[in-house]
């Protein structure tokens, strides 16, 4: 139920179910400076001591969605930066769900989103893409390096809140105008959604629990009639 990564920077692997990417090493930097430390694990599955992970998906109207229990069919077993590889699910109703994957030669993965509707009527689809993780394992934030939710919006990059806050207000949903990006920082290390250029997507930063957090972006609602698709990247 999993499609090896392998990169020349990261190796680890996607979880089919659910359409996850929930392994991640960095295969530069060690977890620690002695010599037989192993690989920094940036991205973990959810229910381990440190989860992190990466999800994508559809919310709409008239047709059955995947969720977070679907499981993927996928047509390669690797991906690598010359090797995409593409998730599909057929919810047997007349519609197509894909979800295409490729990684450049450092830390980029681009997702490409399409659902397809051979049905006899429209549908509304909206695709989604999240970033969870857990504040167990961040770093401190300090005046000298922010660690924990941020992003740009707009023209202008927001720093805050800090996990506390958000555990407090449950959901932020930041000012400023379009989303440019929005995920979470450590001292060293970023996890962070980008979406689709002139996409107007809406981003948000919400508490699941008082240590679990998630940044994510929906695009707006597309009305997808029959024998048409709707991609989102």
């Amino acid at each position: 139920e999993r499609v090896r990564i392998y990169a020349p920077r990261v190796e680890g692997s996607i979880n089919l179910v659910g359409a996850r990417i929930d392994d991640i090493e960095l295969k530069d930097h060690r977890a620690t400076v002695d010599q037989d430390s192993g690989p920094v694990q940036l991205f973990s599955p959810q229910g381990t001591q440190g989860q992190h992970f990466a999800q994508f998906g559809w919310v709409g109207e008239g047709a059955s969605l995947p969720d977070g229990q679907t499981v993927w069919q996928s047509d390669g077993g690797t991906l690598t930066a010359g090797t995409p590889v593409t998730l599909t699910h057929d919810n047997g109703e007349g519609q197509q769900f894909r979800i295409a994957l490729s990684i450049d030669e450092n830390y980029m993965i681009t997702a490409e989103q399409t659902v397809a509707n051979t049905g006899e009527g429209p549908i509304v689809a909206r695709p989604f893409a999240t970033v969870t993780r857990t504040d167990a394992m961040a770093s401190l934030d300090t005046w000298l390096a922010h660690s924990g939710p941020m992003g740009v919006f707009g023209d202008s990059a927001d720093y805050g809140p800090d996990y506390d806050d958000l555990a407090e207000e449950g959901t932020v949903n930041p000012e400023g105008g379009t989303t440019r990006w929005i995920g979470f920082s450590d001292i060293y290390w970023l996890s962070a959604l980008v979406p689709q250029n002139g996409s107007n997507p809406d981003g948000a930063f919400r508490a699941l629990d008082d240590t679990t957090f998630r940044a994510d972006v929906i695009y707006q609602p597309a009305t997808v009639g029959a024998g048409r698709q709707v991609t989102r990247t």
